[in-house]
């Protein structure tokens, strides 16, 4: 995928209100949070074993360069492997005003910070909550 850091934080946080919602400590979904930007966040990340029937795969989904880089880079492997965003057609039936929007995480400009410390572990907290 060819997400930014904004992106790839907004969606840990998300993750980690949810499970919030579902009775989930903060602990765990700080743990879950940091689990799923460790596996995700870092831009050009060597592959790495999430599932383990899959065995080892390339795993980030943060490329943009306001992505943190991973300490082990491997980006020539994911020259040809990330997916471009592309146009959406339609007749936009489906829209509506609010679709518009940036996240309310975004527009305060705090989603950065906020998932890389607290929701990308809330996120880890639910992910480990489904394996486990």
């Amino acid at each position: 995928m060819d997400l930014d850091i904004y992106e790839v934080s907004y969606f840990i946080e998300q993750v980690g209100l949810a499970a919030a919602s579902f009775g989930v400590t903060m602990d765990d979904v700080n743990i879950v949070g940091k689990a799923l930007m460790s596996a995700f966040g870092y831009r050009c990340a060597p592959p790495a074993i999430v599932i383990p029937a899959q065995g080892a795969q390339l795993q980030s989904i943060c490329s943009a360069p306001n992505c943190p880089i991973s300490p082990n880079a491997t980006c020539s492997m994911y020259q040809s492997n990330i997916t471009m965003p592309s146009p959406v057609s339609g007749n936009g039936s489906m829209a509506t005003a609010s679709s518009t929007k940036a996240p309310v995480a975004m527009q305060s400009g705090n989603a950065g910070v906020k998932v890389a410390g607290e929701a990308a572990l809330a996120v880890v907290g639910v992910a480990a909550a489904f394996f486990l």
